[in-house]
This record gives structure tokens, C-alpha cells and sequence, in this order.
């Protein structure tokens, strides 16, 4: 009995915990954890969860986008300079960007990875003593 609760238990979670989403940067700082449903010429059209309404963000409130599989792609502009500064600044956000989102699918696996692990010790039969 206690096998199929742990069973059943793990079958309704494992679809939750490979719900991937993309992160969202904003100019202003804020990170809104997405899913990014299209890409127009002047905005972003993004789902927040599976029931809340789409949401349109203008581009040029976005400084990146991290999808789910690790790809980067950057809205924000930089103004026209001779100073490498501003360059290098925004090249080492976006490498700090790109590190923790490969981090965070990492422990996503690993969690996914225990869950199955769990499943299948679950549908193991434990022999009587």
C-alpha cells in the first residue's frame, strides 16, 4: 500500500518539477521566471504559469532572456562609445547570466534524476520477513 502512495505521489509531482521555464531580465534589475510564448518586433509575449493570462513586455524594458535550454539572447542596446568599459561590464553580466542558468538546470536534473530513481525503488517488491 505504502508503495503505491509513494508511487502515485511521485507520478503527480515529476510533471511539476520538469516544468522548465525561462528567465526573464529586466533593465531595472528584476528577473521574472517565464515561459516566453512569442517574440514580436516591439515586445514579449510571456506566460508566468500554466492558469495566469499572457503578459506583453516591451523590448526595451528586456536586457536579456535565458531560455530554458541555456541559449542567451540579449534586447538591450548599448550606446555608441569609444569606452570599453560599458562593454566589458555587459559582457561579464551575461557570462554571470549564462553560468546561472546552466546551474540551474543542472540541480533541475539532478531533482528529476532522484525522482525516478525514487519511482523505480518504489515498483521494487520488498520481499517478507
Amino acid at each position: 500500500m505504502l508503495t503505491k502512495i509513494i508511487c502515485f505521489v511521485l507520478i503527480i509531482l515529476l510533471p511539476c518539477l520538469m516544468f522548465s521555464q525561462d528567465v526573464l531580465h529586466l533593465l531595472d534589475g528584476t528577473k521574472i521566471n517565464c515561459k516566453v510564448v512569442s517574440i514580436n518586433p516591439e515586445t514579449v509575449d510571456i506566460s508566468t504559469g500554466e492558469n495566469m493570462p499572457k503578459r506583453t513586455i516591451n523590448k526595451e524594458d528586456i536586457k536579456v532572456i535565458v531560455y530554458e535550454n541555456g541559449e542567451v539572447e540579449t534586447f538591450s542596446t548599448i550606446k555608441k562609445t569609444n569606452d570599453n568599459n560599458q562593454v566589458k561590464e555587459l559582457e561579464k553580466r551575461l557570462a554571470e547570466t549564462e553560468k546561472e542558468s546552466k546551474s540551474n538546470s543542472n540541480i533541475l536534473e539532478v531533482i528529476v534524476g532522484c525522482c525516478a530513481l525514487l519511482l523505480i525503488l518504489a515498483l521494487i517488491p520488498v520481499p517478507n520477513q
